[in-house]
């Protein structure tokens, strides 16, 4: 009878244990269920068009130029390439990355990054403290969606940024020659 009681007992341990591995197993299968479910939620966010078309400071999607299976333009990542032709560039961009929104704060890094060897080890540490979603975008593509310092430290991010940089250095070309051209002419009237 004694040895009926223990081997009952044992069979009671091990349902109760088999039960404890079922129940965690299952809690973990939620728990990346609802990861992926919060994942996707924030990819809705930033695949939305509005958030393109908003001023660079208030971007909250780090984008190439051309996106979309069109490859409509990116208003937000043409105002950067602007942006950096411009005389006061530098400063602009070290303001943007002060006071701008988490993707504007990616652009600003990547002006910098172009601009500015000395800054940029400064303004990656800062990265570390945002806490901000950022998404980025290049092509058609989807969205990914990460931290800053994630996404700085991306190859993603180094590819859109090494395409906006080379859209600059083409827009400063053209207009390089533009004013070659126009100082021909007029040499050529008077």
């Amino acid at each position: 009878m004694r040895h009926r009681t223990l081997a009952s007992l044992a069979l009671a341990v091990a349902v109760v244990a088999t039960g404890a591995t079922i129940s965690r197993r299952h809690s973990a299968q939620k728990e990346r269920v609802r990861q992926a479910q919060a994942s996707l939620r924030r990819a809705e966010y930033f695949n939305h068009e509005d958030r393109l078309h908003v001023p660079l400071r208030d971007a909250e999607l780090f984008s190439s130029l051309h996106i979309g299976i069109a490859g409509t333009s990116s208003p937000v990542a043409y105002e950067f390439v602007r942006l950096l032709g411009e005389p006061d560039a530098e400063p602009r961009l070290v303001d943007l990355f002060e006071r701008g929104s988490s993707g504007a704060r990616l652009y600003a890094l990547c002006g910098l990054t172009a601009l500015s060897t000395t800054t940029v080890a400064t303004y990656k540490g800062l990265l570390e403290a945002d806490r901000r979603d950022v998404g980025m975008l290049q092509g058609c593509s989807s969205v990914s969606v990460g931290l800053p310092r994630e996404a700085a430290a991306s190859m993603r991010f180094k590819d859109i940024c090494r395409e906006l940089l080379e859209a600059h250095r083409e827009s400063a070309a053209q207009q390089a020659v533009a004013a070659l051209v126009g100082s021909a002419s007029k040499k050529n009237r008077d």
